[in-house]
């Protein structure tokens, strides 16, 4: 399955705003095809790293955020 993720903040200066992923089954295996620092969100709620993603789950990557 080919899968298309959608970055944003820095992680769209690394990646650009969408990556296509291919043999992904589970959040853990996006998390090995892009290193870094970043939460999963699937279908608009954050994920796991045990979520099973499925033939048109919508998937983001959200960096992480400070603020005051």
């Amino acid at each position: 399955m080919t899968l298309r993720v959608r970055c944003f903040g820095p992680l769209c200066d690394e990646h650009g705003a969408w990556v296509e992923l291919h043999d992904i089954t589970t959040v853990a295996d996006i998390k090995r095809a892009l290193p870094g620092t970043y939460a999963v969100a699937v279908n608009l709620e954050y994920a796991d790293d045990d979520t099973v993603i499925a033939e048109g789950d919508e998937v983001a990557l959200i960096p992480p955020v400070s603020g005051g």
